[in-house]
């Protein structure tokens, strides 16, 4: 490859860009990825950068002020590859990276990243595109049949928050289960709300919130240990550590009950952030949508 820099000078690149990049981003979903335009212009700020450094070099060595020069012609280059790198580590973050909902194959299978939701959220579609909800940041969907699985009639998805840095720190990781299904009555769907009651609730105590789309019943509680015995405890005297909701389409047709634990590291006792995860909560619960 060669590239021309005045009519009186030219230098033959050296390098092999095309192979350099081409064997560092060789996956070829790697450039369907959001980020993937920042990398083309960083191929083309690099290969100047690099025509520069080497054009500069030879230039200068010809001539007499070969030391002083020669050190602003390196610099140059190695300023704006600094520069670059900044930017390649902004863009990882930017475009979430090391989000396992994005990194993970099977889960970002029902991610749509075009379409808007908040901070900390995906826009997420059910397999047989049954209902349509924001899926959280750091959450993945294990892909087992034992804890996956999708009909028409019946979805059921259990759905895990990675172990990171930022979970470590405040000792603990979240749980979702969540099922779907139609073709009820509103028979079946207050004995699913009985079963959430007598399984995560406290005193059969839960509050209803009417949307434009659905009708909502959930509630907390705080459960623990002790001895062999589990008590479960008021969430407005402690912070809750299970959260559940029965989202009710207005035809009574189709409901989702969903499941929200927090889980201690280590199986201890932990410091819940209350006001963090009764809001996290309510964002996934109310941006569940019925398709049919």
């Amino acid at each position: 490859m060669r590239h021309k820099t005045s009519p009186s000078h030219s230098v033959a690149f050296p390098l092999n860009l095309n192979s350099i990049f081409n064997n560092t981003f060789k996956n070829e979903d790697y450039f369907t990825m959001p980020k993937a335009p920042f990398f083309h212009l960083l191929r083309v700020l690099v290969e100047f950068s690099l025509c520069l450094f080497y054009d500069k070099t030879k230039h200068h060595m010809a001539g007499a002020k070969v030391g002083w020069m020669m050190k602003k012609g390196i610099w140059i280059p190695i300023v704006v590859l600094i520069a670059l790198g900044g930017g390649v580590a902004m863009a990882f973050a930017l475009n979430g990276s090391d989000d396992i909902a994005l990194t993970d194959d099977f889960t970002s299978s029902f991610l749509d990243p075009e379409v808007e939701t908040d901070d900390g959220f995906h826009y997420f579609q059910s397999e047989k595109n049954n209902f349509s909800m924001w899926f959280p940041a750091g959450y993945y969907i294990e892909d087992d049949p034992v804890r996956y699985e999708s009909k028409d009639h019946f979805e059921f998805l259990n759905i895990y928050e990675e172990e990171t840095t930022t979970s470590k720190d405040r000792g603990y990781t979240g749980y979702i289960q969540l099922t779907y299904e139609n073709n009820v009555s509103e028979h079946e769907a207050k004995i699913q709300l009985q079963i959430l009651l007598e399984d995560l609730g406290f005193n059969d105590q839960y509050e209803e919130l009417q949307t434009e789309n659905a009708t909502i019943y959930y509630g907390s509680s705080y459960y623990t240990l002790e001895g062999k015995r589990g008590v479960t405890y008021d969430p407005a005297t402690h912070s809750a550590n299970q959260y559940f909701a029965l989202v009710q389409s207005h035809d009574a047709k189709e409901f989702i009950t969903v499941d929200y634990r927090i889980l201690c590291d280590d199986y201890e006792s932990c410091e819940v952030n209350n006001e963090r995860e009764s809001r996290f909560f309510d964002t996934l619960i109310q941006s569940i949508r019925f398709q049919k």
